[in-house]
């Protein structure tokens, strides 16, 4: 619209990125450890861990076309844990298709309900800690499930979240300032018609 070339176009960008580099840097956008537990204190209710598990598990895809579906194979694996001649860390190390996890004996470290799909979170949801799941189905595949952890959602100290309290604090600070500095620039600035120069870019009618 503005009939530039790429090379234009990158100029101008990079121009304006420096400029609005040039215009934060002079902002002083630091939050005092004070401030920051104010901000706590009055928002109490607002930072929490959420509930989280940790989990290991073995899994077989069902994204496989000449493996549809891992049904039998699953339910054999779980018949020979069940009948105690093998363990749950052999048989992931043989036969997990989560090459992400099965060389940690399919450890999946922790996670929240929001990082895992729904379907299996209600699964780790109904098991006891240790306690080994029959097979589970979800939209990814088959899985045999062992709870290996979970902690309960809580409230944040204010050293767990003064990291993030202070970082808000200083996005909110940074984009009042910015708006504070343009509205005076504007205020200030002169602005001066060439009348020659936009008849020779704009087209006649």
């Amino acid at each position: 619209g503005q009939q530039l070339t790429e090379v234009q176009l990158r100029d101008q960008m990079k121009s304006q990125l420096q400029a609005q580099a040039t215009l934060e840097g002079q902002l002083d956008v630091s939050i005092a450890d004070d401030e920051a537990r104010q901000w706590f204190q009055a928002h109490g209710e607002q930072p929490k861990a959420p509930e989280c598990w940790r989990a290991a598990h073995l899994f077989l895809s069902n994204h496989d076309p000449d493996k549809p579906d891992h049904r039998d194979e699953i339910h054999a694996l779980a018949r020979q844990l069940s009948a105690g001649t093998t363990t749950f860390e052999d048989l992931i190390a043989k036969h997990s298709e989560d090459d992400r996890t099965k060389r940690r004996a399919g450890d999946l470290g922790w996670f929240t309900s929001e990082r895992m799909p729904s379907d299996f979170i209600a699964a780790v949801h109904a098991l006891p800690i240790n306690k080994l799941s029959e097979p589970v189905q979800t939209k990814l595949g088959w899985h045999l499930i062992k709870v290996l952890d979970h902690k309960a959602a809580r409230a944040l100290t204010f050293d767990e979240g003064k990291t993030e309290i202070i970082a808000h604090l200083q996005i909110q600070r940074r984009a009042t300032a910015i708006a504070a500095q343009l509205n005076t620039l504007r205020q200030s600035a002169r602005i001066t018609r060439n009348d020659s120069v936009i008849r020779s870019t704009v087209p006649s009618p």
